[in-house]
């Protein structure tokens, strides 16, 4: 499992779509903090903390859908999945493999974007504060896409194929979904009995548990990994276990 692992980590960190998108970030990033050097009417802290802010927005499709791509995509047009398991990996050390990928992939670019950010804090001289209200922006956006990639896995083992969970994963990563259940939840029947399905969301998760007044506000994260990271995961594993494979 370590081996297939480490290789199909090589093979994506090797794309040159996701090379130049990560990068194209990056660019992003170091260009607003240039931005925010030679605009800062309000003070510096106020322009870095809005532009290195606006520069995070497009995080979504410049590193989450090529990464999702890479690792899932990829996955069934080259049958590297029929190979594993052919060299004897189980199916549901498969669906781990899949979801370590995206872990990892994601976090070593978060890492690389916290190492940039802190260095430009450090040359324009912002003040701790706003870099670590940037750091939380930043690792809190990866993990929405790692919740999201994780849900979006589950279609992807059901289809066999990357198409209709890269919608699923886009429509979750631009709130179109949550949209969708706070919409619902005004209607009234559901209304008349104060059931708000918008609760369930990532954001409305996040946003609970980074609520001091919020008196169960450390059991959201044990809410948002039981239920995007964990659950995700065994209903593609149990989901994969009963699918045939073409060799």
């Amino acid at each position: 499992m370590l081996n297939c692992l480490t290789a199909d980590i090589r093979r994506v960190l090797k794309k040159k779509s996701y090379i130049i998108l990560a990068l194209v970030e990056l660019l992003l990033i170091v260009g607003a903090a240039v931005v925010a050097f030679f605009f800062h009417k309000d003070g510096i802290d106020t322009a870095f903390s809005l532009a290195v802010g606006f520069a995070l927005l497009p995080l979504i499709f410049l590193v989450g859908v090529p990464v999702f791509l890479a690792v899932f995509s990829d996955d069934f047009k080259s049958k590297a999945m029929q190979t594993s398991i052919g060299h004897g990996i189980s199916r549901q050390e498969i669906v781990i493999c899949r979801f370590l990928e995206v872990t990892i992939i994601i976090a070593q670019a978060l890492f690389l974007y916290s190492a940039v950010i802190f260095g430009l804090s450090i040359w324009l001289d912002v003040s701790r504060h706003v870099f670590w209200e940037q750091m939380k922006i930043l690792w809190e956006n990866g993990l929405q896409l790692l919740c999201y990639s994780n849900i979006a896995m589950i279609v992807v083992f059901m289809e066999q194929k990357s198409t209709m969970g890269l919608v699923l994963f886009i429509l979750l990563s631009t709130s179109v979904v949550s949209g969708i259940l706070t919409l619902v939840s005004q209607f009234k029947i559901f209304a008349e009995h104060n059931i708000d399905f918008s609760v369930i969301t990532v954001e409305t998760l996040i946003n609970k548990a980074n609520d001091s007044s919020f008196a169960f506000a450390p059991l959201m994260w044990v809410a948002l990994a039981a239920g995007y990271i964990v659950l995700p995961i065994i209903l593609s594993i149990l989901i994969f276990r009963h699918k045939e494979l073409e060799f």
